[in-house]
């Protein structure tokens, strides 16, 4: 009796090991199907930058500004300044698409500007939530306190050191 308990212990035991292991493996097949979409996107991304990089440009280019990209009939690309519609809806040329210049330059298609902006304005709250976040790490020992509730609410910042702040010729003079 004490074998057959001892049996179905391993068995259920293996039974729970190769469970936990299967949903281990699930969930990082899901984010290498994820990287795979995201790398994906990073080449077609690229590619439409070279292209858009390689049109001709009779201007400086500066970030922030929204560029048209048009195709002539021969198949040579340009960007203009001027949208299809300021150009009276009637382009000198097939037109491509619109993009803004981001100050990575990197050229982003005007209809996903307004979510890239969405996106980079919660980078910089999270950046800003950063600098407001206590100096000193938690006390890391889980023995002490049994769940990492509070570990996630503290972000590692690099130290900063004191500047000396140089005398101003005023305060030298008066000490002459």
């Amino acid at each position: 009796s004490s074998g057959i308990n001892a049996e179905y212990g391993v068995a259920i035991a293996n039974s729970t090991i190769k469970s936990g292991a299967c949903g281990k493996l699930e969930i990082i097949a899901q984010q290498i199907r994820f990287l795979q979409e995201q790398a994906r996107q990073v080449l077609l991304d690229a590619s439409t930058d070279e292209r858009i990089s390689k049109a001709s440009c009779n201007f400086v280019k500066k970030p922030g500004k929204v560029y048209h990209l048009y195709q002539r009939e021969d198949g040579h690309c340009y960007l203009g300044m001027l949208s299809p519609e300021e150009w009276g809806g009637n382009p000198p040329h097939e037109f491509v698409a619109s993009y803004k210049l981001e100050y990575d330059m990197t050229f982003t298609p005007l209809q996903k500007v307004q979510k890239r902006e969405q996106e980079m304005s919660r980078v910089h709250e999270l950046f800003e939530e950063r600098h407001v976040v206590s100096d000193h790490p938690p006390d890391l020992d889980i023995s002490r306190h049994g769940d990492c509730s509070n570990r996630t609410k503290w972000i590692n910042r690099p130290s900063i050191e004191p500047r000396k702040v140089p005398e101003s010729s005023e305060s030298s003079s008066s000490r002459a």
